[in-house]
């Protein structure tokens, strides 16, 4: 069995248990919903806010710039092949898993390679200023 017969497979599966479950929750989901929208009081939600203290909290109204900086990155990435061979030759599967990246955070890359003869250029310039 290939390995798209299998992933189609899966798929199927998991779109049928998805609705399933869907299905056999969903009366719950909308008596759970009606039980919280009863229990709520206009005393839990607080006072309102005043136009002018809104106002007041508005963002972007008077911003002064007293200096510009400017920097400029410059990156070429050149590679070159030639005169290659390749015969009967079998490539490699290449996967990332849906959790890869579930705890990531800030700038991450991924460079994938799958196939015979490819060139991969990668680069990443960050210019990180703190004052």
């Amino acid at each position: 069995m290939r390995c798209t017969s299998k992933l189609l497979i899966v798929c199927l599966a998991l779109a049928s248990c998805t609705l399933f479950t869907e299905k056999l929750f969903a009366g719950q989901m909308d008596q759970l919903t009606l039980n919280t929208a009863e229990t709520m009081e206009l005393s839990q939600v607080g006072d309102p806010v005043s136009s002018d203290v809104l106002e007041s909290l508005s963002g972007g109204q008077s911003m002064s710039i007293d200096t510009i900086d400017i920097l400029a990155n410059n990156m070429k990435l050149n590679a070159d092949m030639k005169d290659n061979l390749l015969y009967s030759t079998n490539t490699g599967i290449n996967q990332v898993s849906n959790d890869a990246f579930a705890n990531a955070s800030g700038i991450f890359t991924v460079v994938q390679n799958s196939g015979n003869q490819v060139i991969i250029n990668n680069a990443l310039i960050l210019n990180l200023q703190m004052q």
